[in-house]
């Protein structure tokens, strides 16, 4: 499984808890991102709180990622990656029949 370097611009976690801060990257990007964790989420048959305790993290972070207030530090990205048995690519390129 090979992993992307993100911008500063998307990750913005402080790596310590896991926690991301507020995305600063393109609104679009930002919603589109939130959108592929949830669905990859739901693929892999997870609840928030069963990928929360994957990745360490809240429920409420989870919930957060979700709906693109926040978005994972490289860690935690890493993390959800294999929880969601997902490649980076598949988080970065479009999905067939997505809008």
């Amino acid at each position: 499984m090979s992993y992307v370097t993100l911008s500063p611009a998307v990750t913005q976690g402080d790596g310590a808890c896991g926690r991301g801060r507020q995305v600063s990257a393109d609104p679009l990007l930002r919603a589109r991102l939130a959108k592929l964790i949830r669905q990859y989420r739901l693929e892999a048959r997870l609840t928030q709180a069963d990928l929360a305790h994957a990745l360490g993290v809240s429920l409420r972070t989870v919930r957060r990622y979700e709906s693109g207030d926040t978005f994972p530090d490289e860690a935690n990205l890493r993390r959800l990656m294999i929880a969601c048995n997902i490649d980076a690519e598949a988080l970065f390129r479009p999905r067939r029949g997505a809008a």
